[in-house]
């Protein structure tokens, strides 16, 4: 990205930038430091609302102006929300499976939920993005047999199906500032818990 932004403002463009991920947001980066001050007045910092703006402007004296884009711009039809749900109720995560995306926490949701006396199952779909990730799946399977189920990677009408098999959608990444999975559950009406990032 510094690269692209320092050949663009080199040539003259008008640079709009992209901010899809908190991390930097919420903690200081000197990349996105010196990316900023290189855009100066001349780049377009494109977020999600004015949470993102002043969550930016706590770490950098930004010289730039701000676009706001919601994610609701997404050409998605949204679905009734549920009126019934399954029992055990059924929570689940579509993600890059990684501590980032909220695997860890979801975790221990689930088991906080079970030891609680909750009658709930854990559904996963999406790759495993490190051994950890993978090893934390298996432990949590074999510690909870029948009660956990990892799909692997899901695509097109296994999506679809992902969703209607989960009565909640947990999504508590650390990392983006919105997910299109977000709206992928609610366009079919499925609850979802997620952190405050962006949107």
């Amino acid at each position: 990205t510094a690269l692209m932004v320092a050949v663009a403002s080199r040539l003259g463009y008008r640079v709009y930038l992209h901010h899809h991920v908190y991390s930097y947001i919420d903690k200081y980066d000197w990349r996105m430091n010196w990316i900023d001050r290189r855009l100066g007045g001349q780049g377009v910092h494109v977020v999600h609302d004015k949470k993102m703006i002043a969550d930016f402007r706590r770490h950098y004296r930004s010289q730039g102006s701000f676009a706001i884009l919601p994610p609701s711009v997404l050409p998605l039809n949204f679905g009734r929300p549920r009126d019934s749900f399954h029992r055990p109720f059924r929570i689940g995560l579509l993600s890059n499976l990684s501590k980032e995306k909220g695997l860890e926490d979801l975790i221990d949701t689930f088991i906080a939920l079970r030891k609680g006396g909750r009658d709930v199952t854990l559904t996963l779909a999406g790759p495993t993005s490190t051994r950890a990730a993978k090893r934390l799946i298996e432990q949590t399977m074999t510690g909870y047999p029948g009660l956990v189920e990892h799909s692997g990677p899901v695509y097109g009408d296994a999506k679809s199906l992902f969703f209607s098999q989960i009565d909640a959608f947990i999504f508590p990444t650390r990392s983006e500032s919105w997910g299109i999975v977000l709206h992928e559950a609610m366009a079919v009406g499925v609850p979802v818990i997620t952190f405050d990032r962006g949107c």
